[in-house]
């Protein structure tokens, strides 16, 4: 993971992450505390924070194949993440605690 360094005016690498899938596409969406990361694959969709003590648990929000995903910041902080999965159009929102307990919706 790297970030631009406004200061400095260049990136900077910031940490290697291990990853639990190999990723066919990679989304991030800042917030508050820091960045959420999201991964798409084979292996399904991956979500984890990175924030000042690095990366946090990997959350696998569907095991089913995947091959794009995105993140953008909604209402109140609130992550929302649209994907292909197993061909399909899906969605999700973060919760206000966090969690992605409301899972995947079909679009």
């Amino acid at each position: 993971m790297s970030c631009f360094d406004r200061n400095a005016g260049q990136w900077l690498l910031t940490e290697i992450a291990e990853t639990p899938i190999t990723p066919a596409a990679v989304a991030c969406g800042g917030h508050r505390e820091g960045v959420t990361v999201a991964l798409a694959g084979p292996g399904g969709i991956h979500l984890a924070n990175h924030g000042d003590d690095g990366f946090g648990v990997w959350r696998c929000l569907t095991s089913e194949p995947s091959n794009a995903v995105a993140l953008g910041t909604g209402t109140a902080w609130r992550l929302r993440l649209a994907a292909l999965v197993a061909g399909r159009a899906v969605a999700a929102q973060e919760g206000f605690t966090g969690d992605w307990a409301m899972g995947l919706t079909v679009l």
